[in-house]
Order: C-alpha cells, then structure tokens, then sequence
C-alpha cells in the first residue's frame, strides 16, 4: 500500500506544481476560463493527496504505527480550516459553505486528524447536497459536535448529524 500511494503521488504532485505555475502565468497570459480549469485541476490534485493521504493513515493505523500530535485548538479554527479547504469543490457543485458563529470552545487533540474529520464530513455533506443549497456548519460544546443544514427549498431542511 505504501509503495503504490508514494508511486502515486509523484505524478499528482507534478500536475498540481505545473498547474500552479501555469496560473501564475510563468508561461504566458491566461483567459479567466483557464485560470477557472487550472484552479480546479489543482483543487482535484489536493482531494487526491489527500485520499492518498488518508490510505496511508489507514496503513499505518492497520500496522498500529500511527502517531498522534496533542495540542490545544479552537473548534471554529478547525471548522473554518475545513471549509477552506473545500470551498473550490463546493462552488463547483453550486454548494454555499456556512460557518455559523458560535461561542468558540477550546479543545485539546490532534489538531490535524480533526481537521481530516471534518474535512471528510463537509465534503460528503457537499456530495450529498443538490446544487444551490447551503451548507451551515458549527461546533458545540466540548465534543465539537458537527451538523449540518443542506436548504433545498426556502424554508425546508434536511438536517445531517
């Protein structure tokens, strides 16, 4: 598993590094529906470094290897980590991501595994949405709970815990 996510990640780096020279225009003036492609080509290169990531987390986990990386945080902090992370991927599906505001509440974790949480959660909230709903999501409390409000229709929810 380990040998073929490193394989992978060669290529995929390759094509997220070129791309982000091309729409820096290294290479010559871009129209603002090319830079609109490459943006998301390299959007698409994260997502998929991203699983490739979490494959290798899963081996690790398997082979009992994985480390965890204690540290204070602040739930919001996290939240609003993982909605910039794929506001790009939303706005492709036609999703609006929402941080409600809420009293922010210290915790005390692994400040990247709960942003990979979260990052899977919202993104499977936005797989799941049909297009032009928004997607409203907040901490509460000290177990950071999670929900999420897709409006379809004015005035009608579904709600996701």
């Amino acid at each position: 598993m380990s040998l073929i996510s490193q394989d992978m990640r060669g290529p995929l780096s390759a094509i997220k590094n070129n791309s982000r020279r091309i729409i820096s225009e290294e290479f010559g003036k871009l129209s603002d529906s090319a830079r609109q492609r490459l943006t998301a080509i390299v959007s698409s290169c994260d997502r998929l470094l991203a699983l490739i990531d979490e494959l290798l987390d899963l081996d690790k986990l398997e082979t009992g290897q994985i480390e965890l990386f204690m540290n204070e945080f602040v739930a919001t902090d996290i939240l609003q980590t993982a909605i910039d992370e794929l506001n790009a991927l939303a706005q492709q599906k036609g999703v609006e991501l929402r941080l409600l505001e809420n009293e922010p509440e210290s915790l005390t974790g692994d400040r990247s595994r709960m942003v990979q949480v979260c990052v899977n959660l919202i993104s499977n909230a936005i797989k799941f949405s049909p297009s032009n709903s928004t997607i409203s999501v907040y901490a509460k409390g000290r177990m950071m709970e999670c929900a999420f409000a897709s409006r379809m229709k004015e005035g009608a929810f579904r709600r996701i815990k």
